[in-house]
């Protein structure tokens, strides 16, 4: 097993965590720095985000949000922490199967499909579940996690950042013995 890859790989969950983590921290100060605006008039002002002016009805802003909705965005179990989570499985995923685990059959001179991992088993399983079932838990998908075992079918799949160190601590990868050898 190439260490390098294994150390690449590792450093891409540290990596991405720390993306994770950091962007909630960000969220929760900036939600914290925030004037409370709200009035009679407007008890829920939006906060738009941009370079243009958003009273221009021809501008195009990058972002607009309600103060609720920014506010929401920073608990660890709010929105922003939600597609965060969706946003990582997919993406962990897509780099194993693009780059990792060609790299690994490359590295071992195997078929890419010899090259396994429980834990990216299990992000295959819960991302299935985000991208096929509105993120919801199935017996078919998350029911079959090794590692990763939390979510009941039924609930909403949302990584917190233990979560992915768990995930990151449990990391191995291995090349499944050849069957045709026999």
């Amino acid at each position: 097993m190439s260490q390098d890859l294994m150390n690449d790989l590792a450093s891409e969950f540290w990596i991405t965590s720390g993306v994770m983590t950091f962007t909630q921290v960000a969220m929760r100060a900036f939600a914290d720095s925030l004037p409370p605006a709200a009035s009679t008039a407007n008890p829920d002002p939006t906060l738009f985000i941009g370079d243009a002016d958003p009273n221009d009805p021809a501008a195009l802003v990058d972002a607009s949000w309600p103060m609720s909705r920014i506010r929401g965005a920073a608990d660890m179990d709010g929105w922003l922490q939600q597609w965060l989570s969706d946003a990582w499985l997919t993406m962990l995923f897509a780099r194993w199967e693009a780059h990792y685990r060609p790299a690994f059959a490359a590295a071992n001179g195997v078929e890419v499909d010899r090259v396994v991992s429980d834990v990216i088993g299990d992000i295959r399983h819960l991302r299935n579940d985000v991208v096929h079932h509105g993120g919801v838990a199935s017996a078919r998908n998350a029911g079959k996690c090794i590692i990763m075992t939390k979510f009941s079918e039924g609930t909403r799949i949302q990584l917190q950042p233990e979560d992915v160190r768990t995930l990151r601590s449990a990391l191995k990868v291995s090349i499944k013995p050849d069957d045709t050898a026999r």
